[in-house]
């Protein structure tokens, strides 16, 4: 029998019987022990089903500690059996988790931030993954993470993430957003989506005596013909325009 089916079979009879905190500490240790097998300074080419499972895995249990309910609208726009450039406007930590949650059926290698490499278990979880460490202002850098991203769009991998504002906004107020991420797209020829996410800024707030409802929405799909029309500076101002108006609603 295969071995992932036995694994989730014998996951789910633990669920069945074990109570909800002791099931969560054998999961992250279950992912703990997995993690030892990804090399977090190695490079990866693709993420396999069952790594990337994993991964959101750990994101569902990191929204379930958190006391996050997801509410998603949008998926209709999204391209069919095509990888995208994903942007979207940024206020937390959790937002790049809730996200991967809600598109559970695209594959997304998101950009991150250098630091995010150095979080025990997270970093050996997300290099297997192929997210890319941005480290700013280093130019070099930005152009190994550009080539990368265009090399998992267009060998049809995975659809790349990332945050055009590129650092978290601290009073939820959009940021301006910087058109070189979109050279992402025009190389790759490929759709943009462009989403927005509202109250993530609250659940280290609300932790752990409320809930809070997230609310994800994918509001515009540029597609490759609409883009290739436009400078990277123009579809830059229209998105930064389209994620305000988004989240002024």
């Amino acid at each position: 029998m295969n071995f992932k089916i036995v694994l989730y079979v014998v996951l789910g009879l633990l669920a069945l019987f074990l109570t909800p905190l002791i099931f969560q500490i054998i999961l992250w240790l279950f992912l703990a022990a997995f993690s030892l097998f990804y090399n977090p300074k190695k490079h990866y080419d693709r993420p396999s089903a069952f790594s990337y499972g994993l991964l959101k895995l750990g994101y569902r249990l990191i929204c379930s500690m958190g006391r996050v309910r997801i509410h998603f609208k949008g998926r209709e726009l999204l391209p069919e059996n095509q990888r995208f450039l994903f942007v979207s406007n940024h206020r937390s930590k959790f937002d790049n988790m809730i996200q991967a949650l809600a598109l559970k059926k695209e594959k997304l290698a998101f950009v991150s931030k250098i630091e995010n490499f150095k979080i025990p278990i997270a970093r050996r979880f997300i290099a297997r993954n192929c997210y890319f460490p941005l480290e700013r202002g280093n130019g070099r850098c930005a152009v190994k993470m550009l080539l990368e991203s265009v090399r998992l769009i267009r060998e049809n991998i995975a659809s790349v993430g990332i945050f055009p504002e590129g650092t978290r906004s601290k009073d939820t107020k959009l940021l301006p957003v910087h058109p070189g991420c979109f050279k992402i797209a025009e190389k790759a020829k490929c759709p943009i989506v462009v989403g927005v996410i509202r109250e993530t800024e609250k659940i280290h707030k609300n932790w752990p005596w409320k809930k809070t409802d997230v609310y994800f929405e994918i509001v515009k799909v540029y597609t490759p013909e609409e883009a290739a029309g436009k400078s990277t500076i123009e579809i830059a101002g229209e998105v930064e325009n389209i994620m305000k108006k988004s989240l002024e609603v």
